[in-house]
């Protein structure tokens, strides 16, 4: 009896220490994300004089040549000029109704914003100014795709997989490939088929994400896999990095001989 019980005990430590494990190396992560989406509007903010001054001489060539290149090197799909008077330039993909966006409004504000665009790029924006006025607005267009190559992780020994949403939980950009576990969209909607213990760490979940609080928590994914998730505030835009990992990734090797003893 004292055997099974010690063996018992073991897993259970196990689980929590695979838990700090997780929120430790998803905490890094996180940080890491904000820093590469802190690069995004640093690399816009920087193209800032150089376009201006090429826009107030008319130089269309010559901004044509610069945004082509620097759009390039910053693997934007598209950078677009909008001045206050209605005068735009794209170098490639353009956006209808491109001052009505709210990423766009909120750079004629004098801040940094983002749009989403059906669902498959995302709009960055941020103001350029002249005298101390905002005149203009230079945006930047990112495909889904290259967003979750952002973000993909490179921990877990490949097994983990992440995404961004927003404090309400609407996924934004999602991991490359959900089904070895679980579509992420259902963790809010799983209500019916989880235990009391797993629902209530969903509902503070909710609520830590809502005032921008992170946490870690176990629960049983719509396949029966076990899973640990980890939400984690990102500063940029007010979004959440969640982190899905495996239960066993640390277990998995100690299991089996916690299964010898309880057999022994």
């Amino acid at each position: 009896v004292i055997t099974v019980w010690n063996a018992a005990e073991l897993h259970n430590i196990i689980s929590h220490k695979t838990q700090r494990y997780v929120k430790d190396v998803s905490l890094q992560l996180t940080s890491d994300i904000e820093g590469r989406l802190k690069k995004i509007t640093q690399d816009m903010l920087a193209l800032e004089d150089s376009v201006l001054k090429i826009y107030d001489y008319q130089d269309v060539e010559g901004l044509k040549e610069f945004l082509d290149r620097k759009a390039a090197v910053l693997e934007f799909d598209s950078l677009i000029i909008s001045s206050c008077t209605g005068r735009s330039y794209a170098t490639g993909i353009t956006v209808d109704n491109l001052l009505e966006l709210p990423g766009v409004q909120d750079a004629l504000k004098g801040n940094n914003g983002v749009s989403f665009l059906d669902g498959q790029s995302i709009l960055y924006s941020v103001p350029f100014y002249e005298d101390g006025q905002v005149v203009g607005v230079l945006s930047g267009i990112r495909s889904k795709a290259n967003m979750q190559k952002l973000i993909q992780p490179h921990s877990f020994d490949g097994k983990g997989l992440t995404c961004i949403s927003d404090s309400d939980g609407n996924v934004i950009i999602s991991p490359t490939d959900l089904d070895p576990f679980l579509r992420l969209d259902h963790i809010f909607t799983q209500e019916t088929k989880t235990r009391q213990r797993e629902l209530q760490s969903i509902y503070q979940m909710r609520d830590n994400m809502r005032s921008q609080q992170g946490g870690v928590f176990t629960f049983t994914a719509l396949n029966g896999s076990e899973l640990v998730l980890s939400y984690d505030t990102l500063e940029p835009y007010d979004w959440v990095l969640l982190t899905l990992v495996p239960a066993d990734l640390i277990s998995q090797d100690t299991d089996r001989y916690v299964t010898k003893t309880f057999l022994i």
